[in-house]
């Protein structure tokens, strides 16, 4: 296969990559194109963090049209944020027809580590972005580029992920190994050196100056997640939007506002879904060839769940079953657009719908957490709505047996104490106030904000 110049082939892995759910923006995609097509180093090319495959394709093509090595993908394929994924990935490289270039190693990095010995030329970073996770990445893996190697590392200076940061300041910005810095979107890379001149590290001094004020956002972010689990919602939201108003105003507005999605979810605990919405409605008006699918997706899953929450059935049918007729959505995601159409019919006491629809979300990701969980707590409460309390004493029993499985969720208060809240309920019809008592307590002690629960207590008080 052949191409005229250097612009055809870009085209030619945009339109394989049109699909592939990824989490870099198409400019830092092309970034990497260009590091590993036309890096002057021997040696292997090492990603770690694959997800879907996405950057992994771009990496693939680049050195196969350059005729040089092999990609080694590290990721272990199965984690509880992203779920399951290995056979996507795979079936991604197939019909990216790069398979034959992509050396997946689905495990750790550390496991992947252990009996490395090869030469690296790129190194690009993109797994888990906690501090210890980034730091363990890099020491391990570091040892093996060479002189004149690349590495480059995904989201630094995002406050939503100071490990990332904290490692490219002590490692790259302070460290004589690394000089070259440069920097696309949340994309860094350096060039790894025998020795550094004095003017690439007075750049480097320089380089530091401009990028890391933004640190001093991390310490007001937290500022504001504290007021938010104290429960000073208003505090919070005005910190948010201070964030938001000044912090990346040196950004383009497509990586703004997908910074910015981050903070749609304090939105929606503390009930300012308009300010939820118009974020998503934003990250939506932008075309996927300048807005990754992992921000896209989920957006477009987020705006049907707020619509759902406003019974506003006719919207939130639309975005479910866009999810549903579109490629490129992930078997969870998925899973959670069918969950969402659940709940609708749920709402509109269609209860046999609502059940084949929780049946056949539960299918589509059978061994994720969140998912099960939530199922049973749906069927719980579909049981508990046509009066069959037995069945519904069964599933939310289930759920506050799960201790283990729950430990594992996003949401480990709220199901456990919803689950003893509903339970209350349920002994409350049966006439057991005792039973019915044990439950709302228990729900306190996970939702100590409880309203209807404090209400039937202060009640039984009374009598």
């Amino acid at each position: 296969m052949a191409f005229k110049n250097i612009e055809e082939e870009i085209k030619w892995v945009e339109n394989l990559t049109e699909e592939v759910c990824g989490g870099i923006y198409p400019i830092e995609a092309k970034l990497l194109y260009f590091l590993a097509r036309y890096g002057k180093a021997k040696g292997k090319i090492v990603e770690i963090g694959s997800y879907q495959g996405y950057s992994t394709i771009w990496l693939g093509w680049a050195s196969k049209f350059g005729k040089k090595e092999k990609v080694y993908a590290i990721d272990p394929q199965n984690t509880i944020d992203l779920g399951n994924n290995e056979s996507i990935f795979r079936e991604n490289m197939r019909k990216a027809q790069i398979d034959d270039y992509v050396i997946p190693l689905i495990m750790t990095s550390t496991e992947a580590a252990k009996d490395w010995k090869e030469p690296i030329r790129l190194l690009w970073i993109d797994g888990a972005h906690d501090y210890e996770n980034v730091r363990n990445d890099f020491l391990l893996w570091e040892r093996h580029l060479v002189y004149g190697g690349i590495i480059a590392f995904h989201d630094f200076c995002l406050i939503v992920c100071p490990g990332v940061t904290k490692v490219v300041k002590e490692y790259i910005f302070d460290s004589d190994k690394f000089s070259n810095i440069g920097y696309v979107g949340t994309t860094i890379y350096a060039k790894k050196v025998k020795k550094i001149s004095l003017f690439e590290r007075l750049k480097k001094e320089a380089l530091l100056s401009l990028l890391f004020p933004r640190e001093n956002a991390e310490i007001i972010l937290q500022e504001g997640k504290t007021l938010f689990d104290q429960g000073r919602h208003e505090e919070a939201e005005k910190i948010f939007e201070k964030i938001e108003r000044d912090l990346y105003i040196i950004l383009p507005p497509e990586y703004r506002i997908c910074t910015s999605h981050f903070f749609a979810d304090f939105y929606r605990e503390i009930g300012a879904c308009g300010k939820a919405e118009e974020i998503y409605q934003k990250i939506l008006s932008f075309s996927e060839k300048r807005i990754p699918r992992i921000i896209k997706n989920p957006a477009l899953i987020n705006l049907g769940e707020i619509y759902l929450s406003r019974q506003d059935h006719a919207k939130a049918e639309e975005k479910f079953s866009e999810v549903l007729s579109q490629k490129g959505f992930t078997n969870i995601q998925r899973a959670r657009a069918i969950f969402g159409l659940g709940n609708l019919y749920l709402q509109r006491g269609e209860f046999r719908k609502a059940e084949e629809e929780f049946k056949e979300a539960l299918s589509l990701e059978p061994q994720d957490k969140n998912i099960i969980i939530s199922i049973h707590y749906a069927l719980g409460s579909l049981y508990e709505r046509k009066g069959d309390f037995n069945r519904a004493k069964e599933k939310f029993e289930e759920i506050v047996g799960s201790i283990e499985i729950l430990s594992l969720t996003t949401s480990r208060d709220k199901f456990l104490g919803g689950a003893q809240f509903h339970l209350g309920c349920i002994y409350k019809e049966l006439g057991k106030e005792k039973e019915a008592k044990h439950y709302f307590e228990e729900c306190l002690k996970f939702i100590p904000g409880h309203k209807k629960a404090k209400e039937y207590l202060e009640l039984a008080a009374d009598d």
